[in-house]
C-alpha cells in the first residue's frame, strides 16, 4: 500500500510540474523574426505598419517576458492592438486602453506585464504614429 502512495505521489508531482510548465510561456522574438508589426489604435483611420527599427524596439521590449494568467479589467480592446505575422506566427496583444503596463493576448488568454520605462516607450512611438492612446503620468 505504501508503495502506491509514494507512485501516486510521484505522479502528482510530475503533473503538477507539468501544468506549471504550460500554464505559463513566454514571448519569443527569435519565433517573431522578419515579422511586420501592425498596430490599430485610437486617433488613427486604419491599422499601420510599424518602421523596421520601431517594431525592432517593441519586440526587443518584448522579448523574454513570461506570460501569466490573472483577470485583469484595464480596459482591453482589439481598438488597441499590436499585431505580429511572422513567417510561421500571428499573435495580437490589446493595449490596455488607460495607462496600466499590461498586454492581453486572446490567442493564450494570458498577459504580459511591461516595466514602467517600456510602458511609455510603448504608447510613445504608438503616439508618434498619431495614435491616440494614454501615456503614465509618471515613467
Amino acid at each position: 500500500m505504501r508503495k502506491i502512495h509514494i507512485a501516486l505521489g510521484k505522479i502528482l508531482a510530475v503533473t503538477s510540474c507539468a501544468l506549471l510548465l504550460f500554464s505559463c510561456g513566454t514571448f519569443h522574438t527569435s519565433e517573431l523574426s522578419g515579422c511586420s508589426v501592425t498596430v490599430s489604435c485610437p486617433g488613427l483611420p486604419g491599422e499601420f505598419v510599424l518602421s523596421d527599427s520601431d517594431a525592432a524596439e517593441v519586440t526587443d521590449m518584448l522579448d523574454q517576458q513570461t506570460y501569466f494568467r490573472d483577470d485583469l479589467s484595464c480596459g482591453f480592446s482589439e481598438d488597441a492592438s499590436i499585431t505580429f505575422t511572422g513567417e510561421n506566427e500571428h499573435l495580437t496583444l490589446y493595449l490596455a486602453r488607460d495607462a496600466c503596463p499590461f498586454l492581453f493576448s486572446p490567442e493564450k488568454g494570458k498577459y504580459l506585464k511591461l516595466s514602467a520605462e517600456n510602458n511609455r516607450a510603448l504608447r510613445e512611438i504608438l503616439i508618434s504614429y498619431g495614435g491616440d492612446i494614454w501615456l503614465p503620468e509618471n515613467g
